[in-house]
């Protein structure tokens, strides 16, 4: 898997970020005709309406949507579905149970509904951040191997909550 460009910011779909992602992936597919290539949008991935409406043309890409729990609700969601809606495959890069600040408050609530939104749609989704940093987004607490095998009392709120989506994730 390949990431052309994660978040960006104060540029623009059709000036910017398309051209350059084109460019990129005719120089992937020189060499790889096949892995799946993700393609950010502006405003920090969240866009992929405006992508979706001027696609790149390539089977095996996708666009990266973000989200942070705490901050992004059902208006995020209605662009991502206007997105899917308009053909694109989606990839959730980067979400976050908190805010988008990642040190904001726990949103367990606003989480369940992404997932659940995640899973119905069928998409694929990783987690920031596996860190010690003291902040709401980490998911172990600081002086915790970053390696695994962790326990509860390793874990923050954040830690518990996403590996028990993990846990269920195929049930």
């Amino acid at each position: 898997v390949y990431e052309l460009w994660n978040e960006p910011t104060r540029v623009t779909w059709s000036g910017q970020v398309k051209p350059y992602s084109e460019r990129v992936l005719k120089a992937i597919r020189e060499i790889d005709k096949d892995n799946l290539v993700l393609v950010g949008s502006p405003t920090w991935s969240q866009d992929v309406d405006v992508a979706a409406a001027d696609p790149i043309k390539d089977v095996n890409v996708a666009y990266t949507l973000h989200f942070y729990a705490g901050t992004h609700k059902q208006g995020l969601r209605d662009k991502a579905d206007k997105a899917l809606s308009l053909g694109a495959a989606l990839f959730v890069s980067e979400w976050g149970t908190c805010d988008a600040s990642g040190n904001g408050g726990f949103d367990p609530a606003s989480t369940a509904e992404w997932m659940a939104w995640i899973k119905k749609n069928g998409l694929s989704h990783c987690n920031w951040s596996v860190a010690d940093k003291v902040e709401t987004a980490s998911i172990i607490k600081p002086g915790a191997s970053p390696t695994g095998g962790w326990k509860d009392d390793q874990l923050t709120e954040s830690g518990k909550l996403v590996r028990d989506i993990v846990r269920g994730w195929g049930g």
